[in-house]
């Protein structure tokens, strides 16, 4: 080897030392350093400091305070949860419902109604405008709540008002929706069609309900509440 060689190799071999030492990670405040993952994928994670661990410490124990406190109160957070999911629906539909509700007496403001039915009818479609509205008053002040961290066992009465005001929203709405028809020109065999399709889905909608509410009322309780808690 020429000497030439010799003192190429020892510089190439020197500049591999200096990159080396400058491209090491340093420990960073003396408390937090690089170490490899534990799945020996080649993955860097940080540890984490001994003012992290005690902090996560002190979230641990406060968050077992917590839920002893709920549990102990009667319930556990799954059942808050499901109440505020409960109550977020019933807004939906209540909400929607209301404001179709008046869009539709919107456009008799200001009109003479000639007929006793319509009278009627505006007056069912505003009995069913006003449970909607409680319904979704109710709801959203439930919702927002929960949210906000505030949440009580009572807030269950709350749901159940809510959506026997939705049933009578939808009761009285159909009310106003015969009489309606009733009060129209509508040929006899028109007014007999819609009646019967009325009928039929009306009719659909009791059954189904009726069968959904004898199989939560039989469910037992341990898989309603573990199936709950999978799905929210």
């Amino acid at each position: 080897m020429s000497i030439q060689e010799s003192n190429t190799n020892e510089i190439v071999s020197n500049n591999e030392v200096f990159l080396h030492q400058t491209h090491q990670p340093e420990p960073m405040n003396g408390n937090i350093e690089i170490v490899e993952n534990s799945d020996n994928n080649g993955n860097l994670v940080r540890k984490k400091s001994d003012d992290e661990k005690v902090e996560d410490e002190k979230n641990k124990e406060y968050d077992e305070e917590m839920e002893k406190f709920y549990i102990d109160d009667g319930w556990d957070v799954q059942e808050y949860k499901n109440i505020r999911a409960n109550a977020e629906a019933a807004l939906n539909f209540a909400g929607i419902f209301a404001g179709f509700e008046a869009f539709i007496m919107n456009t008799y403001v200001g009109m003479t109604l000639d007929s006793d039915l319509l009278s009627w009818a505006i007056t069912g479609l505003a009995v069913s405008f006003i449970c909607n509205i409680y319904a979704s008053v109710n709801c959203i002040c439930i919702s927002i709540f929960i949210r906000l961290g505030y949440a009580r066992k009572y807030f269950i009465g709350f749901i159940i008002t809510s959506f026997l005001a939705i049933i009578c929203a939808v009761i009285s709405f159909a009310c106003a929706f015969i009489v309606f028809m009733r009060a129209t020109n509508l040929p006899d065999l028109n007014k007999g069609g819609l009646y019967v399709v009325f009928g039929v889905f009306s009719a659909l909608i009791l059954i189904f309900f009726g069968i959904l509410s004898i199989g939560f009322l039989t469910e037992d309780a341990k898989r309603k509440k573990w199936l709950s808690k999978q799905l929210n």
